[in-house]
């Protein structure tokens, strides 16, 4: 069969994998089992059940929300299967919703076909961002991209290649820590210090590195480098039982640095005076930590957790303070990079469809999004935009990362199956009052 459930096996495996808690009673495993088992015999109703559970803890996922849609459709609820139907629209707009045959019956529908015509235009392209530059060295891998406005240099951190680079005016590149210098793992985050003039990654040993050694997988670090020295600084490293993955990373004023564990779902900071890691905020509600930004006066946190929203965090407390309200038009979901812009925030949305660069203007407490504008879609360069980085207006940020440019067992496509690496620079505007 080629209904709804079938056509997610794969995304929802890994999906059950990550957010299921411990407590849950039923393991991801059991609950996989046990949807497709009910789906296979048509048990829609059992069906139906799993995913409301599914719904409960994740409630802006695109794949749960538009199977949801779907074995409503098998129930033969009309309404909350068009209710759900819309509901997908901003978090997937996928062109399959009109020929899906969970959605047979309702394709003669007047509303159906409503919706069918909204998703073509919500996956119409906008178009603000032009070419920064364009990298040739295919197989780089950036996932982090940073701005020294002092020299004016780009550094970009590489995943396959364990390194860190600068690109000259010329749009020439060089090494500025070489390819597992200082114990270099696969960059992740990548964030400059200007004042201190230092510049700070995270990185973790994954496949996707050249020199990866399967006794090391789980291993994260941060570590510091001098900008005018290229010296490591300081490095803590993360290597225990519980797999852990530092990821995105922001520069409190006062220098300490703080870090997303996408893994463990942890908030670190990390203190270089006196190389302390501690780990500062976790809570039930996160499953999957990216981005992370400091409010302009230091004394916020803003925390992405991918599948529900932005999380406000007091610096000063160390907790959660607040999750910020958004409407089910414009989710502050599926963000990969967060960056803080004039009483806004900007993220960078690659888990959605079409993907997107969109920007939340938010009121003066940062309690709810009162307008959200997309300024960015459907760019033919898209191939999983990841991380970026705010200068002198502007959005420059990494359009084709090369995560789905891989072997099962982690070897990059050859070269020629490549596309060169292009640097997106999108203007940005604040917020109208």
């Amino acid at each position: 069969m080629n209904g709804t459930f079938l056509k997610a096996i794969f995304v929802m495996t890994i999906f059950l994998t990550a957010i299921i808690p411990a407590q849950t009673k039923k393991t991801p495993g059991e609950l996989y089992a046990e949807a497709q088992k009910a789906y296979q015999v048509k048990d829609y109703k059992t069906l139906l059940e799993l995913y409301r559970q599914l719904e409960r803890l994740r409630p802006y996922n695109k794949v749960v929300m538009y199977n949801l849609a779907g074995v409503y459709s098998l129930n033969k609820n009309k309404g909350q299967a068009l209710e759900y139907l819309r509901k997908t629209l901003p978090l997937n707009a996928t062109e399959t919703i009109a020929t899906d045959p969970d959605f047979l019956w309702l394709q003669p529908l007047p509303e159906f076909k409503k919706i069918v015509a909204d998703a073509v235009l919500l996956r119409a392209p906008v178009a603000n961002s032009e070419t920064a530059f364009v990298i040739a060295q295919r197989d780089l891998h950036p996932e982090s991209i940073a701005f020294d406005p002092k020299s004016g240099r780009f550094y970009i951190g590489s995943v396959h290649h364990q390194k860190i680079v600068w690109r000259d005016q010329e749009g020439n590149l060089h090494d500025f820590v070489s390819t597992g210098q200082d114990g270099l793992d696969a960059v992740m985050g990548l964030k400059i210090d200007a004042e201190r003039r230092l510049l700070w990654v995270t990185t973790v040993a994954i496949p996707h590195m050249t020199g990866y050694k399967p006794e090391n997988k789980g291993r994260t670090a941060i570590a510091g480098f001098n900008l005018e020295t290229g010296r490591c600084v300081g490095k803590k490293i993360l290597h225990e039982e519980t797999i852990h993955m530092l990821g995105d990373l922001a520069i409190h004023p006062d220098g300490d640095i703080y870090a997303t564990d996408s893994s463990a779902n942890i908030v670190y900071r990390y203190h270089p005076a006196t190389d302390e890691l501690e780990a500062i905020i976790a809570s039930d509600s996160f499953y999957s930590l990216q981005g992370l930004d400091f409010s302009g006066d230091g004394r916020f946190l803003f925390i992405e957790e991918y599948g529900s929203g932005v999380y406000v965090a007091g610096v000063k407390e160390k907790k959660i303070l607040w999750k910020i309200q958004h409407s089910d038009d414009a989710p502050l979901v599926g963000i990969d990079g967060l960056y803080f812009y004039k009483n806004s925030l900007v993220g960078i949305q690659n888990g959605v469809f079409p993907m997107r660069v969109s920007q939340f203007f938010l009121d003066k407490d940062f309690k709810k999004v009162e307008r959200a504008q997309v300024l960015e879609r459907n760019n033919p360069h898209f191939n999983e935009p990841t991380l970026g980085v705010l200068a002198e207006g502007h959005l420059y940020y990494i359009a084709n990362s090369q995560w789905k440019h891989y072997e099962k067992d982690g070897t990059i496509f050859p070269f020629q199956k490549l596309d060169d690496i292009v640097i997106l620079k999108l203007p940005l505007s604040g917020p109208v009052f």
